[in-house]
């Protein structure tokens, strides 16, 4: 390390240019970034659904779908409607009330089942197939024209409408989030520094490294959305406490009268455990997420490991630069620190040696037991636009009105009419099915199907099978929607056996629940071992790395309890992902606290090492904490996706969580186990007995 710390000072300047150049390469390549906004693509390949999917794609291709609801129009202008829908590019059908019924017959003529349907109470519904798939950016294109017919009155809702919706909110949300977070961040970082500079080091330095990050990107095939939205967030708070470890030890050296140069080579060596150790566990728990059979994981750690490394790197040669030219301009610009003192609590903490960990122990075991017992969303609906966009509120105005819109699609072999036929009438008599689309439902049974208009039959038979659409009138995440699934599945098969297949929302779910539920069992297991490796080799003990992970896991929990005792439910993907976001961020305000309680305690005794590291880290750990939960909470309050805005606000109230556990519990065990740390470590420290 001293080697190195001479060759980056020695060449500064190079540094510079290097890190200066890689910045506006990345910046110009982030708008060309491909970004995937379909996170059924990251599902395994052997899943039913999966596999349901990709037959569906190969025998009808892939269609994208929609429902309009017109207001206030009679029958004959319903069809007005329908004929303008029918004329934009990028619709292949617009099915309504006359395809299912004679319209020319007086209303109380028609059934009640065609009516509740497509037309009630003068509103009209229109069901929509499109060229190209829901993410198509000619599907787009034909939902705008839609909403330009009567923007006012027109109201859009299904799997076209929603990925519209997530990806116009994606791409301009992160620039909204970042005008919120950077304010606040820079406001935290210049009420904890002693100089007007150091902030904007910090953000440039970090900053720096979130561009690349992000415009290296390029390189990949394509990002998820959701990785698009919160992998730069958290990489600029997760790596901020780099650039403030560096800088406080560089203020501490150089009040001890060294030059700078001096002082940057000492503050690199004094930090370079602390600081490489925090980058590794983070890093660590990062790649056990691209592990993950849900893909989306995979994409995730893939970007997030990225980022950090790229900011270790950054804090490593560009920080060390920027300090020591700007070090005058430091001096200059030195004010007394905004934050308030807080050595009296601190000193104060190890009084509390006995009430502390009863408590704790107390409020640990119905936390674990709680954050086991939430209540998990698995579905893709769970991270997408919520109610607050136009999207939202439109499809609540529709559901009003015709109900819930949940389609299942099934797959059944054709050119068996009769069986078909008696199929639909079964599931069409069903009170929890809206109505069901197919050839045997929109055409009279005794007209032959070569007959038929070439894109009607196309749409609804091909390559040996023939499509059937059922509305369900249920929430897509619901029991009462799994135990309808298994009776439709029980129904199919009581015609044609096991030679179907079924894609929908709905049947998707168990399949994923499934899945991520293994996956969250060995990640977290994995994560575990690998961050308590990496502490191992960093503190040569068995019983350190124990307590860390012990208090940063109990945080976990403690942060995952409150949703159960609340009545909250959890996306189940973001409850994986905060986990290990948590441990492998917030693990590193444990690493540095005893960092500095195992450099103390080779010249103190534990009561005094203990007090030394509360007041020499603790006001680092303050921060850093929060300048996480600053991020998270505003992505909680900023971001207009559920997903998104979930897993901020559990990221922001966890890192606050871990931060109380490691300045109040953590001392506690590390004064209780001092003993046990002096037999076992295998760091040499030449421990004082207790004065």
């Amino acid at each position: 390390m001293l080697k190195l710390s001479q060759w980056v000072i020695a060449y500064r300047k190079l540094i510079l240019v290097i890190f200066l150049l890689t910045s506006l390469f990345s910046v110009l390549a982030i708008p060309l970034v491909k970004v995937n906004y379909d996170n059924s693509r990251y599902l395994p390949s052997n899943m039913e659904t999966r596999k349901s999917l990709n037959k569906l794609h190969e025998t009808f291709g892939v269609q994208g779908s929609a429902q309009v609801m017109i207001p206030n129009v009679s029958i004959p202008q319903a069809l007005e409607w329908k004929e303008k829908l029918n004329q934009i590019e990028g619709i292949a059908q617009v099915i309504w009330l006359d395809d299912v019924a004679d319209i020319r017959k007086p209303q109380y003529f028609i059934s009640e089942t065609a009516l509740k349907s497509w037309y009630i109470n003068q509103n009209a519904l229109f069901q929509l197939n499109f060229t190209e798939d829901d993410y198509s950016l000619k599907t787009e294109k034909a939902i705008k024209e839609i909403q330009m017919l009567d923007s006012e009155n027109v109201r859009l809702r299904g799997p076209a409408i929603d990925a519209l919706s997530t990806r116009s909110v994606a791409s301009s949300e992160l620039k909204h989030i970042m005008a919120w977070i950077i304010p606040i961040l820079l406001l935290i970082l210049i009420l904890s520094s002693k100089s007007w500079i150091e902030p904007l080091l910090f953000m440039i330095t970090i900053g720096v490294s979130v561009a690349i990050n992000m415009g290296t990107n390029i390189f990949l095939p394509e990002i998820s959305y959701l990785t698009q939205t919160i992998a730069g967030i958290l990489q600029l708070a997760i790596a901020m406490d780099y650039s403030i470890f560096l800088m406080h030890r560089y203020r501490e050296e150089r009040n001890t009268g060294k030059e700078a140069v001096e002082s940057m080579k000492k503050a690199m060596l004094g930090t370079f455990a602390s600081i490489t150790g925090s980058s590794m566990t983070t890093m660590a728990s990062f790649l056990v997420l691209m592990f993950m059979r849900y893909r989306i994981g995979l994409d995730m750690g893939l970007v997030l490991v990225k980022g950090i490394a790229l900011s270790l790197i950054a804090v490593v040669f560009l920080l060390p630069a920027l300090i020591i030219f700007l070090d005058p301009l430091i001096n200059r610009s030195s004010h007394p620190s905004f934050f308030p003192r807080l050595a009296g609590l601190f000193n104060g903490i190890i009084k509390l040696k006995i009430i502390v960990p009863v408590i704790f122990l107390l409020i640990i075991i119905p936390s674990y037991l709680a954050q086991n017992s939430n209540h998990f969303l698995y579905g893709e609906a769970a991270a997408s636009a919520d109610d607050g966009t136009v999207t939202g509120r439109d499809s609540y105005a529709m559901e009003s009105v015709f109900g819930r819109y949940n389609p299942l699609v099934l797959m059944v072999p054709s050119g068996q009419q009769g069986k078909e036929t008696q199929l639909s009438e079964e599931l069409q008599a069903m009170d929890t099915i809206l109505s069901v689309q197919a050839l045997s439902t929109l055409v009279d049974p005794a007209i032959s199907r070569n007959m038929l208009p070439l894109d009607l039959l196309r749409n609804f038979e091909h390559n040996g099978y023939s499509r059937l659409i059922l509305y369900l009138d249920t929430p897509v995440e619901s029991e009462s929607v799994f135990l309808l699934i298994e009776e439709i599945k029980e129904i199919t098969q009581s015609y044609y056996d096991d030679s179907y297949y079924m894609i929908g929302a709905s049947s998707s779910i168990a399949d994923i629940k499934k899945v991520v539920e293994y996956d969250f069992v060995v990640i977290n297991l994995v994560s575990i071992l690998a961050i308590g490796l990496i502490l191992l080799l960093i503190f040569r003990s068995l019983i350190i790395p124990f307590l860390l992970i012990f208090v940063i896991e109990a945080a976990i929990w403690i942060n995952m309890a409150i949703p159960y005792f609340t009545g909250t439910p959890l996306i189940f993907i973001g409850f994986m992902i905060v986990n290990t976001v948590q441990l492998g961020a917030t693990i590193d305000y444990a690493i540095l606290l005893t960092s500095r309680y195992t450099e103390n305690r080779k010249r103190m005794d534990r009561t005094s090492s203990i007090k030394e590291a509360l007041n020499s880290s603790g006001i680092s750990i303050i921060t850093s904490a929060l300048i996480v939960a600053a991020a998270g909470i505003c992505l909680a309050l900023v971001s207009a996706i559920s997903g998104v805005s979930s897993i901020g606000l559990l990221i922001g109230r966890g890192a606050l969580i871990s931060c109380l556990l490691v300045l109040l519990v953590l001392p506690q065990f590390l004064y209780w186990a001092d003993p046990l740390i002096s037999k076992k470590t295998k760091l040499k420290i030449n421990h004082r007995k207790e004065v």
